[in-house]
């Protein structure tokens, strides 16, 4: 069973912080303390790099997190 991220904050904390997040899509740490600070979500074309390395960490997170439609988990 993996573990389940509800937050973005929680999405973060598991992709080795701010750091780990900032490696994988190129953001700034200002655009990250955005994300899981003040929006609670993701940029929409970030899903599946997240997504795939949270699921290679034994992670998952609702696809809502992303903003992504046509999922019934999503918002």
């Amino acid at each position: 069973m993996k573990n389940f991220c509800k937050t973005a904050k929680e999405v973060v904390t598991a992709l080795d912080g701010p750091g780990g997040v900032r490696r994988l899509t190129g953001a700034t740490n200002k655009q990250i303390w955005h994300w899981h600070s003040r929006a609670g979500t993701f940029p929409a074309n970030h899903y599946k790099i997240m997504t795939d390395e949270l699921a290679a960490r034994g992670y998952e997170a609702s696809p809502k997190l992303w903003r992504q439609k046509g999922s019934k988990n999503a918002a």
